[in-house]
Parts: structure tokens; sequence; C-alpha cells
């Protein structure tokens, strides 16, 4: 019985990740489009985008062959995409509520948000690598290095060498590391003066990200964020960790341990939220992985009548936590300008119901 719900759940998720393939893959228009295709056509970019030569190169290699944007995006998407899709099916056997989570957000804005998407690809892979590193010191390597690369794509993802140093390391430093280092950057930022960034040739490109600050709405939504993702871990983790000790299981989430980092790291960045929605996207590139922390919860059948209320409410956290990063980041604040165009302007779609 429960193989075969395990056939019918990865169904599910295949049938799930083709639509989102068909959404994503044959978009031909979003708030990003044009800006990314002039990037493809412009043949003297080299040292605007030195400090991304990674993206540079794979934009080469598409124009080398004389592909048009349009083929190279969709061909880029689906191997990144079904890369994601594979990372899925192999950290758990039931991929479907992932997958499902994801699509509903943040994959509306990872279609936009292209060269962002390829790195979160790889900083995905490079975490699951991390993961790993007890089973051999060359993942702990490979990790690194996957990491450095999704860097040259999106220099965002630098940062996550933060989160590979931080990971080596005993949660409760962690945990003391990080509340230091809300501290010390909530002060940092208040008087550093960014104005010396507009003379800076490539940090003059991240001026509008230090320049203002978000609302109080905003910043108590981000910091409610982070609460709940904390306590949601933390009791999904010790209820794991019960339920392991217990029925002496080995069926469980061997990397939870470091997604509690992850969520002690999530508050360290919270001053950095504060000042630009666009900075969330370190911790919404790797919600993908408590998303499946998430589900293998939601889908574990705990089999005791006492642990049901304590089921209900970790299960309102989570849809809780997923729909109002959905609603505030995705239908409230780009419903006009990222889903309805997303929706017109697809080939696939536009071909079907022509």
């Amino acid at each position: 019985m429960n193989k075969y719900k395990e056939r019918i759940n990865k169904s599910i998720a295949i049938i799930c990740s083709l639509l989102m393939w068909g959404l994503m893959s044959f978009n031909r228009m979003n708030p990003d489009w044009n800006n990314y295709n002039n990037i493809y056509l412009d043949r003297d970019d080299f040292n605007r985008r030195i400090n991304e030569l990674g993206f540079f190169w794979v934009t080469r290699i598409g124009r080398v062959i004389n592909l048009e944007y349009s083929i190279f995006f969709t061909i880029v998407t689906t191997l990144c995409l079904f890369s994601l899709v594979l990372l899925a099916f192999k950290l758990t056997t039931k991929p479907m509520l992932p997958l499902l989570f994801y699509s509903i957000f943040p994959f509306m804005l990872d279609i936009v948000q292209f060269r962002n998407f390829i790195s979160m690809t790889i900083i995905s892979w490079a975490l699951y690598c991390l993961f790993n590193r007890k089973k051999d010191i060359s993942y702990d390597l490979l990790s690194l290095s996957l990491i450095l690369i999704a860097g040259t794509i999106h220099n965002t993802a630098f940062v996550y060498v933060i989160f590979w140093f931080l990971a080596h390391l005993k949660e409760v430093y962690v945990a003391i590391l990080s509340l230091t280092g809300f501290i010390t950057v909530t002060f940092f930022l208040k008087t550093f003066d960014f104005n010396g960034f507009l003379n800076h040739p490539i940090l003059s490109r991240y001026y509008y990200l230090v320049k203002g600050t978000i609302s109080l709405t905003g910043q108590i939504f981000f910091v409610f964020n982070a609460i709940l993702m904390l306590l949601l871990v933390y009791w999904i983790t010790k209820a794991i960790e019960k339920s392991t000790l217990s029925n002496n299981s080995t069926n469980h989430c061997y990397f939870e341990s470091d997604l509690r980092k992850f969520a002690w790291i999530h508050i360290a960045l919270l001053p950095l939220f504060f000042m630009s929605v666009d900075f969330y996207r370190i911790i919404r590139n790797i919600l993908f992985l408590f998303y499946i922390l998430f589900s293998y919860y939601l889908s574990y059948n705990w089999g005791k009548i006492k642990y049901e209320s304590e089921k209900w409410l970790i299960s309102s956290g989570i849809f809780a936590f997923i729909a109002c990063n959905a609603y505030v980041l995705l239908w409230y604040s780009n419903y006009e300008n990222v889903i309805r165009v997303i929706f017109d302007e697809n080939k696939l779609l536009n071909w079907i119901f022509k």
C-alpha cells in the first residue's frame, strides 16, 4: 500500500513539474525579459559583466551556436528546472508536496529572475553536497566550489559561503553568532555611508539596494516570517528526533540540523531585508530545501493520537508561512507585472488556447 501511495505521489510530482515547465520555459515576456534579451545580444558587455563572468560565458555559448534568446531561455530554464525536480526526488521519496509548495512560491518570481534562477539551482545542489559532507570530504569541497560558481552567475550567491562556514559549527555557536550578527549589522547599516557606492564601477549597480528602508509593515512581516520559520524548523526537527528515537527509524531528514542553522542565519539577515525586499532572495533561494523538510513532516504517519494537536498546529504554521510569502511577496506585490504577464505571454498556452 505504501509503495502504491509513493507511486501516486511521484506521478503527481511529475505532472506538477511538467506544468511548471510549460509555464516557465515557454514564457516570452516578463518584467526582466527585455533586460536579459539585451544582455544576451550585447557583444561588448564583458567589462560590464566582469564581476559575473559565469553568466557572461553561459550567454556567449548560446550566441556562439546562434540560438535566439527565446530558445536559449527555454533550454537553460528546462535544464535548471528539471535539475531542481531531480533534487526533490533524491532528497525525498514523496516529492509531490515540496514541488507543489515551490509552485506556489517562489516559482513565479524565478521565471522573471532568470540569472538568479540559474544561481539558485546551483546553490540547491551545493547545499545538497554540504548535507552529505559526513559521508565523504569531497562533498564538502564540491559544495564550496559550486557556491563559488553560482556567485559568478549572480553575485548574491557568494553570501552562501557564510552559510557553508557556519554549517560546520555547532548549532549553539551559530545561534549566538546570528544574534550577534543581527545587532552588529543593524548598527553598521545605521552608521555606514553608502553614498560611496555611487563612485564605484561595480558597487554602484547595487546602490538601489541600500539607499532606503521598507515600510514598518514590511519590517513586521519579515520579523514574523523569520520567527515562524525558526519555530517550525525546531518543532519539526524535535518531532522527527522523538519519532526516530522511539521507532528506531532511519527514514528521516538527515539535513535537519543544517536547516536549523540556516533558520538562525535568517534572523541575522533581517536588517538587510529592512533595507530592500530584494535581499530576501538570499532566503527565498533555499526555501525549496525547507519545503522538503516541511513535506516530510506533513506526509509522515505519526500513528499516535497525542501528536494530532501538535501536528495540526505545526501544519497550520507551515501553510501560514507559505501563504504569507505567496500573498505578500507575489500576489500583492507582483500580480499585474508578474503573474498576469506570465500567463498572457506564454507561447505554449497561447498555442493551446488560440
